[in-house]
């Protein structure tokens, strides 16, 4: 069942420091800058009192989460103004200590709305199994916050959704790494991939047809909707479960330690990236199994670099953060004018929001400002775009559950985990995996494995030390953090020289590619329904 909601719209003000002249006015929940009046926001929120801005803020959509929704929150505004602290907390703030100083069931003080809704979720005795991913877009790709900032893909869900049905595997739109085929074998595979995907697009599509001739002109069957749901989607990303307390101020700790921020004019801790955290609720009831998600996203802030005074690196950060802005703003404007053209496709932030934004998600925005006047044109600005949003109508669509003893049983998950490992090692032989050319040094190629394996030991020492800096926060803990930093970065370009040595390193066909990611979506599926360590798949 579809309903159309419009998307619901607060504001929070963040308070003024002692020296600092107010700019903004509220009255009768209606908000004030310099003479103009909005008076469109669902709620005023003033201050940074965590508890009031969760009540107002987030309890709306854990009603609509309960009537069968997917929800989406997002936090947008200049930077400076709050987001992070709305949507996590303040630095150093989302520590297991935390806990320790609350009594059972109730949330640390200055824990943000994403940890409080997990908490909240925990509480409830039938809600199911949650799992969680994280995503950064930095500099318009997708990265893997949970996976040693791996790269991520991002193509259109009915893809994604397909690839549970054996199917050629085409489709990934963005960050594909843009490879060819530089062999007549690697070319007759990408041959019979297309052919083999139109065969089967052009199979659903007449099964689509049949259907719709025979169901009422509300219905719609399964396979139609997963044919007409056109939203973007991360392909594989990592997936954590949340099954306590401490997991969810773990999650939030590895949110705050591995996104990218750095200091400047505006903000001691500038986000450099959009963050999108994912959250897939699961419930089991007999044979169904249904699956919400929700989308808490915490915008980077936009930025006149003028003020900032940035320059660099990150001055080209700042015109992707506003570039990336600006698409939304225009997504927004086009839906609000009801336009047949969405320019969804001109950034990877709007191609994963589409859902979010006149798609089937239940949606509600927070409008972060800061109440100075050095800051009022900025909160203009921001008040503006909150006052297109309240224009966008979602075709908001209750999740129905899916029978688990047909296509998506663990059994049948299984037998295509199976298949795809078994299709994979045969591409190999064919030549079409990773290898290294036949004329390689052997020295070299030992070499490149222990850089490879020296890149992952530093990464993963360095998300410890991040996450122990928030702890228990020192001079010698930031000097540790830079060192490894450091190591890092030099054991990538190390990584990377040694791949262009010519006739050495061959990169993955993209046939190869993209079967590893539709392993990838399996493996999820079978994460999300229960089906224990992907590990134990059977084999044949």
């Amino acid at each position: 069942m579809s309903r159309q909601h419009y998307i619901d719209v607060s504001v929070r003000i963040k308070p003024t420091n002692g020296s600092e002249r107010v700019a903004v006015g509220v009255a009768d929940n209606k908000v004030q800058v310099n003479g103009k009046q909005f008076s469109y926001p669902k709620a005023v929120i003033c201050g940074s009192d965590q508890s009031l801005s969760y009540n107002v803020i987030a309890k709306r959509l854990l009603n609509k989460l309960d009537e069968g929704y997917s929800v989406t929150l997002l936090a947008y505004g200049q930077t400076g103004s709050g987001k992070t602290h709305t949507m996590f907390g303040p630095p150093g703030s989302l520590t297991e200590k935390s806990l320790t100083t609350v009594r059972h069931g109730e949330s640390p003080k200055q824990w943000g709305i994403f940890p409080r809704t997990m908490l909240t979720l925990l509480q409830k005795p039938d809600f199911g199994s949650m799992h969680a991913s994280v995503i950064e877009v930095y500099q318009d790709h997708a990265y893997d916050l949970l996976n040693d900032r791996k790269n991520l893909k991002v193509g259109k869900s009915r893809v994604a959704m397909a690839m549970r049905i054996d199917k050629g595997s085409k489709g990934i739109a963005r960050n594909s790494g843009g490879r060819g085929y530089p062999g007549m074998d690697r070319y007759k595979e990408q041959q019979r991939q297309r052919e083999e995907f139109k065969k089967k697009l052009e199979e659903r599509r007449n099964a689509a047809k049949s259907s719709t001739a025979r169901i009422s002109s509300t219905g719609r069957s399964a396979n139609k909707q997963q044919i007409e749901d056109s939203s973007f989607a991360t392909v594989g990303e990592k997936l954590i479960g949340l099954k306590t307390p401490t997991d969810i101020a773990a999650l939030s700790r590895k949110v705050e330690a591995y996104r990218i921020a750095k200091s400047h004019a505006l903000n001691d801790r500038s986000s450099r990236g959009h963050c999108l955290v994912k959250v897939h609720v699961v419930t089991k009831e007999r044979n169904t199994i249904t699956k919400r998600q929700i989308l808490f996203v915490d915008l980077a802030g936009s930025e006149r670099i003028a003020k900032s005074k940035v320059d660099g690196m990150r001055q080209k950060e700042a015109l992707n953060i506003n570039g990336a802005l600006s698409t939304l703003g225009r997504v927004i404007k086009a839906l609000g004018a009801g336009s047949k053209h969405v320019p969804y496709r001109d950034s990877t932030l709007t191609m994963l929001l589409k859902s979010s934004f006149g798609g089937k998600s239940c949606t509600s925005v927070v409008i972060n400002v800061a109440g100075g006047v050095n800051h009022m044109e900025e909160t203009l600005c921001s008040l503006r775009f909150g006052s297109r949003m309240t224009h966008v109508q979602n075709k908001s669509t209750i999740v129905v559950g899916e029978d688990t003893s047909g296509l998506t049983s663990n059994v049948n998950i299984e037998e295509a985990i199976h298949n795809i490992k078994s299709t994979l090692e045969s591409m190999k032989q064919r030549g079409l995996g990773p290898k290294f050319s036949n004329s390689a040094n052997s020295s070299e190629i030992k070499s490149f494995l222990e850089n490879l394996e020296k890149e992952k030991m530093y990464k993963r020492k360095l998300g410890i030390a991040q996450q122990e800096n928030l702890e228990r926060p020192s001079q010698a803990a930031r000097q540790a953090i830079k060192n490894l930093e450091f190591q890092v970065g030099n054991m990538n370009m190390i990584i990377l020289r040694q791949k262009s040595i010519k006739n050495f390193y061959i990169e993955p066909s993209t046939a190869y590619i993209n079967k590893e990611a539709e392993l990838q979506v399996l493996l999820s599926e079978l994460q999300l329904a229960g089906g224990g360590s992907v590990n134990n798949v059977r084999k044949k």
